[in-house]
């Protein structure tokens, strides 16, 4: 923020002071810098220069980053400007495409407002902050909770900045779980951000009717489908448009792009967590896939770096897994494996066993909805648990649920296990 350096070198001691818990004193200050070799007289200047406008100090600070904002503001803009001027439509290698302007300039200011909102009162990252946390809510879960009780408790929730990926084999239901877990966290009235390159928004919001109203898909195209049916999925769908659940239909864009909208909802709703749906249908430039996939990986981690929120990506797992005996996934499944296991900071499978077996010998529930059993495997958790959660999967409402009990969990998994 400084122009001088003198006063760089005296904000800096007076933050070490601060940290430290020393009171921020003129003579500890004096004192200090001549125990190491300074006679102290040009910063002491500097302090008895400061000491009048000590009622004043909050106005200064305000001013000081307003200050550095417009500094910055000026050269990003200044720079878009010339790009401008430079860029000919009639010539296609002349210049940055409109579109990559645009991009790059979000970016570009949203890394300004994080150089200052984004600033630690203390050396210890937030580590210090996250203590006192734990210590006054002792066995609370510090992450935004999924809606599944033994899920959050081996995941701890989705906490800041964390990349996730959420993988599984076509039609394991990957869209559908990201949909309840993004309708259970935004009914705990929590700013929710869908991105949707593969479904357009109609299916999307279909998908979620057809949750809420307990009816398949087929119902609502039949001529069993009823007047009462089609007004109460209208209900349903005006319940969901009242939460702060945002979700934009994108296609066909680039990891920059996909970047600057993610940014973009951040700003306008305040999301506190984004899912993506999903990572395979995102492009970026590279000579092979696995130079693509992995600057769309080290993107997408960035970008949780930058929103300061949990990012959950759905990723497709190869094709040719299934064809060995056991059909459980792995993270040698995920494709590009290497590059995409070690950025995330999760990995997690998305499994039904029943998919695998032959029509005849498939497990067939006597229950509304003929739900069976779905594995979510916690396959990589950098700060926490690994393991699997059994839950409740209605395959034609496109609802995920918790099991009601231990018994009830119990016997479907026994029953799924014995088909």
């Amino acid at each position: 923020f400084f122009y001088l350096e003198k006063h760089q070198e005296l904000f800096n001691l007076m933050r070490e002071f601060y940290i430290s818990g020393e009171p921020v004193y003129e003579i500890l200050i004096e004192n200090y810098l001549r125990s190491k070799g300074d006679d102290g007289n040009s910063i002491g200047e500097l302090i008895k220069a400061g000491s009048h406008i000590e009622g004043n100090i909050l106005f200064y600070c305000k001013l000081l980053k307003d200050i550095y904002l417009w500094l910055q503001l000026e050269e990003k803009c200044n720079t878009t400007l010339r790009a401008c001027h430079n860029y000919n439509p009639y010539l296609i290698r002349d210049g940055i495409p409109p579109t990559k302007l645009i991009s790059n300039l979000s970016l570009e200011l949203m890394e300004i407002t994080s150089d200052v909102l984004d600033t630690k009162d203390n050396s210890y990252g937030g580590a210090l902050d996250e203590l006192l946390w734990i210590k006054e809510n002792r066995g609370i879960i510090p992450g935004i909770k999924s809606g599944y009780s033994y899920f959050d408790k081996l995941n701890r929730g989705f906490d800041v900045s964390e990349y996730i990926l959420l993988a599984g084999r076509t039609s394991m239901g990957k869209t559908c779980f990201m949909l309840n877990l993004a309708h259970n966290i935004v009914n705990n009235d929590i700013s929710v951000g869908i991105l949707g390159l593969e479904s357009t928004l109609k299916k999307l919001y279909m998908r979620l009717v057809c949750k809420e109203t307990r009816f398949d898909m087929d119902t609502f195209y039949s001529l069993n489908c009823t007047d009462e049916n089609i007004n109460s999925a209208i209900s349903k769908l005006g319940e969901i448009g009242t939460l702060n659940l945002h979700i934009e239909e994108v296609h066909g864009i680039s990891i920059m792009e996909l970047k600057a909208k993610a940014i973009s909802l951040k700003k306008k709703h305040d999301i506190k967590i984004l899912f993506i749906d999903h990572l395979g249908e995102i492009f970026a430039e590279g000579k092979s896939v696995f130079e693509q996939t992995t600057f769309i990986s080290k993107q997408l981690k960035s970008l949780t770096m930058e929103m300061r929120i949990p990012v959950v990506a759905v990723c497709q797992l190869n094709r040719k897994a299934p064809d060995r005996e056991e059909k459980e996934p792995r993270l040698s499944d995920l494709r590009n494996s290497g590059e995409l296991e070690q950025q995330a900071d999760k990995v997690i499978f998305i499994h039904r066993p029943n998919y695998y077996l032959k029509p005849d010998d498939k497990y067939k529930s006597d229950e509304a909805g003929h739900p069976e059993n779905m594995q979510i495997i916690i396959a990589k958790n950098r700060d926490g648990k690994t393991g699997l959660v059994n839950l409740k999967y209605h395959d034609l409402w496109g609802l995920v649920t918790d099991y009601k009990n231990k018994e009830e969990r119990e016997k479907m998994v026994k029953n799924c296990e014995n088909t």
